[in-house]
């Protein structure tokens, strides 16, 4: 009976090409199995012939099996005693020998290589890519991870913020969602939200890159990563914090040089910077740099300070935080728990060491102010005053020092500023002014043409679009404006009597240029609106 099945099923056998191929590697594949369990039996002293014959027979059979019934029923039922009789072998043999000998069972030998075909596909697909701390890329999660839906928000978020250059990004996340910010020129744009886990995803991969711990959600931590975006590096500074609410990230976008500006392309106007850069080229005095929170003091101190030159005199800042590294400069962080006298003993023993300039990103207290004004005889200082104009600084200057005479003398000059977001020069739109406007302005109306405001959109082929270079913002970047009060013996003099608005007239009359009045002339200059500069230089209610 099994002869003529047998002679029944050849002739189809072998009218395919591929079957015999197959039957044959399966035979090999089979016989190098028993190979390998015959040398297995040898090595851990178990009996060989039995296993050995059982094997070869649950082989035969299913190779039988295999032939007698039809090519792709036989095939399932050859491969499941061929593995059942190899399975029985394994649970016979583990508890027979040493446990570091025993088998185990897992698909990490079939999925580890899929899984490295979908991270190669992750890796190749990504906009992103991170490096960590010792500036080696960061493994793509693979498509199916769950981190990868982290890795593609950060994307999306690092995509629209350098894409609007913009400063920094916030995530907070609780246990509903995540919220998301972009703070594009000042101004923080809500994003859409997104589910929990992923915004836990993106923090724990950020924090990971950055070699920060991921499994402390409580205490405060900063870290510092590297991104690679169309082949631009970028470094994202980061600092995370959790609270009973939930977790939050904060990671600004190249810090570093957003405050490396050169003197010369502050923003000072021309006539500012020629009764400025006497009073600056003198030594000693002390230089107080005035702005609100987040206005650009910082990089104004940074800038005033790369005037001088490093490798001929010995300069010095103390500051609260160091957010760009000066060349050649020694910069030492103000410690927050160190005590007044500790920081006026620091001052002093840079003075001693002949520091020719100091930035100071705060004056402690009147003491502080006290000291400096006596060493900026032979030190020139460089003062960052948050303040919102520079009479309200200079009275306070005057009442920390405590000597009104002594405080007067030691000040060089009072610069006040505010950044002002610029118009996109790609989609910013022209219009004529109201001449009754513009004289409230004290603009003349015969000399002002037209004005600029933001639009955000463009015309393409008689089509209203979003403006590709700002991305329908209408201002790309900012600008700081100026009110810079140098101060000669006369003017030295009225500060220390109080005579303040007699002060503000000596001034003017000297051409000193208001704040308002700067911003201003960037309006008229085409370089931002007049909605902005009335944002920026409103006088805030006391």
């Amino acid at each position: 009976m099994t002869t003529h099945l047998l002679a029944g099923a050849q002739p189809v056998f072998l009218l395919s090409v591929y079957k015999p191929i197959l039957f044959t590697a399966a035979v090999i594949c089979w016989g190098r199995l028993i190979i390998s369990l015959d040398r297995d039996l040898r090595i851990n002293f178990l009996p060989r012939e039995p296993w050995n014959l059982a094997q070869v027979g649950a082989g035969v059979a299913a190779f039988l099996i295999w032939l007698i019934l039809p090519f792709w029923l036989g095939l399932p039922l050859a491969a499941l005693i061929v593995g059942g009789a190899f399975i029985g072998y394994a649970a016979w043999r583990n508890p027979r020998v040493e446990e570091h000998r025993r088998w185990s069972f897992s698909l990490s030998g079939l999925t580890n290589p899929l899984n490295k075909v979908q991270q190669a596909r992750a890796q190749h697909r990504a906009v992103v890519q991170v490096l960590d701390v010792d500036g080696k890329p960061v493994q793509v999660p693979p498509l199916d991870a769950p981190e990868y839906a982290g890795h593609v928000a950060i994307e999306n978020v690092l995509e629209y913020a350098l894409s609007c250059q913009g400063e920094r990004f916030d995530l907070a996340t609780d246990g509903q969602q995540t919220a998301v910010t972009v703070q594009i020129d000042g101004v923080k744009y809500p994003q859409a939200p997104l589910d929990a886990r992923v915004g836990l995803s993106m923090i724990d991969y950020l924090k990971g890159s950055a070699g920060m711990d991921v499994k402390d959600r409580r205490r405060k931590q900063t870290g510092r990563v590297t991104v690679l975006v169309a082949e631009e590096r970028h470094t994202l500074s980061l600092s995370t914090q959790g609270s009973t609410r939930g977790l939050s990230l904060t990671a600004e976008l190249n810090a570093a040089g957003r405050r490396k500006i050169e003197f010369d392309k502050l923003g000072l106007l021309a006539s500012q910077k020629q009764q400025l850069l006497p009073a600056l080229d003198e030594p000693g005095r002390v230089v107080l740099v005035v702005a609100p929170p987040g206005q650009g003091a910082t990089t104004t101190l940074y800038a005033l300070m790369s005037r001088h030159d490093a490798y001929t005199q010995n300069l010095v800042t103390l500051e609260d935080q160091i957010e760009h590294e000066l060349e050649g400069v020694n910069q030492e962080l103000l410690d927050p728990a160190w005590t007044t006298e500790e920081i006026n003993q620091k001052i002093k023993t840079q003075v001693l060491r002949e520091a020719y300039a100091m930035v100071l990103s705060r004056v402690a207290d009147a003491s502080t102010a006290a000291a400096v004004a006596e060493y900026a005889k032979t030190t020139r200082f460089y003062i960052g005053v948050r303040q919102d104009d520079g009479l309200t600084a200079l009275r306070g200057w005057i009442k920390a020092v405590g000597d009104p005479q002594k405080a007067a003398g030691s000040l060089a000059a009072v610069v006040s500023q505010r950044l002002v977001r610029r118009l996109c020069t790609n989609c910013r739109v022209a219009y004529k002014p109201d001449p009754e406007a513009l004289r409230r302005l004290n603009l003349p109306p015969d000399k002002v043409s037209h004005f600029y405001k933001h639009s955000g959109q463009i015309m393409v082929r008689d089509k209203t679009q979003t403006c590709p270079l700002c991305r329908g913002l209408g201002y790309r970047g900012r600008v700081a404006v100026f009110e810079t009060m140098v101060l000669d013996d006369e003017a030295r003099a009225l500060a220390a009597s109080g005579q303040f608005d007699q002060l503000r007239a000596l001034l003017r009359r000297q051409k000193l240029i208001m704040l308002q009045e700067a911003a201003l002339m960037k309006v008229v200059a085409g370089e931002t609106s007049i909605g902005e500069v009335s944002q920026a230089t409103r006088e805030k209610k006391p």
